[in-house]
């Protein structure tokens, strides 16, 4: 019985040689604009976000509007709301397990 063989056709890989590659441009990450809703605070607090970042300072104000800030303000601030909600969050729980548990005593 024959058996016949088979071929792959392969394109060659491009060889990687050293100083060939195209440069991609970059971006600077500040010159980036992003929307983002920026909450306001409870009463009595401050109404702005302070957001440090590598020496640069910014104040966000807190009116419960969208506004366009550069990136890396926006991920900070992102970041620290979401920290903030889950410190509330946390503290709830924390108060509603200490009053029910204050009720059995």
């Amino acid at each position: 019985m024959a058996t016949k063989e088979k071929t792959i056709h392969q394109t060659p890989a491009e060889p990687a040689v050293p100083g060939t590659e195209t440069p991609r441009p970059v971006q600077d990450p500040w010159d980036v604009k992003v929307t983002m809703f920026v909450p306001r605070k409870q009463t009595g607090d401050e109404q702005q976000y302070y957001v440090a970042i590598n020496d640069r300072k910014f104040l966000v104000p807190a009116n419960g509007k969208a506004q366009e800030l550069p990136q890396p303000v926006a991920e900070v601030l992102a970041a620290s709301l979401e920290q903030e909600a889950m410190a509330e969050k946390m503290s709830d729980e924390i108060t509603k397990e200490a009053i029910e548990n204050a009720g059995k005593m």
